[in-house]
């Protein structure tokens, strides 16, 4: 079912083109049904995880065009980070995963912080810090792979520290998140 989301298309080269359902508010409710799925039915775990990312792919496209175009070509960076680093298959999955849902947590952030196009005050950038941790909310139940949650958690940490929402540094930060970081900030720098 996963090559139907696009992630075997990130592996082998463009992904998918996902048509845009109904947003935060969609995914939200069925993310919900799916977990009572995961926990009653495990034997269709697989599946529910390839459909609930087809739906977070879907939210992201519909939240913002161009934040669905930065997820995409983060999620490419990833695996391509990945494969440099002679990662395996499974690995470059998670990588490509994680890399499309590391700003999941943007979906519950205001439509009115996310567009601002002057500074954030203090109290939009709390706000917008916040957006790791929602991730880790929207998908701790989900059925995704414990590293993929915490790339999602942990791509605003930095190696000396200074990053957020716990301050980790070096090796506490795993190292799919440290790709995700890596990624994200060369795309933001060059798109």
């Amino acid at each position: 079912m996963a090559s139907a989301c696009g992630y075997e298309r990130l592996l082998e080269g463009p992904a998918t083109a996902f048509r845009p359902l109904r947003g935060w508010t969609f995914v939200r409710k069925h993310s919900r049904e799916g977990e009572g799925l995961l926990s009653v039915h495990p034997s269709v775990q697989h599946q529910l995880r390839g459909w609930f990312d087809a739906v977070v792919a879907l939210g992201l496209r519909v939240k913002d065009r161009e934040a669905h175009a930065h997820n995409l070509r983060v999620a490419r960076l990833c695996v391509h980070i990945g494969r440099q680093l002679s990662m395996s298959r499974h690995e470059l999955r998670v990588l490509a995963r994680a890399g499309l849902m590391h700003d999941i947590g943007k979906l519950g952030i205001p439509d009115t912080v996310l567009g601002k196009h002057s500074a954030l005050d203090d109290a939009e950038w709390n706000l917008m810090r916040t957006h790791p941790e929602l991730g880790l909310t929207l998908l701790d139940r989900t059925g995704q792979s414990s590293r993929e949650v915490l790339a999602v958690l942990y791509h605003h940490e930095r190696l000396d520290g200074s990053g957020y929402p716990y301050g980790l540094s070096g090796e506490a930060i795993p190292i799919e998140a440290r790709i995700v970081a890596v990624a994200d900030t060369y795309d933001a720098l060059t798109s």
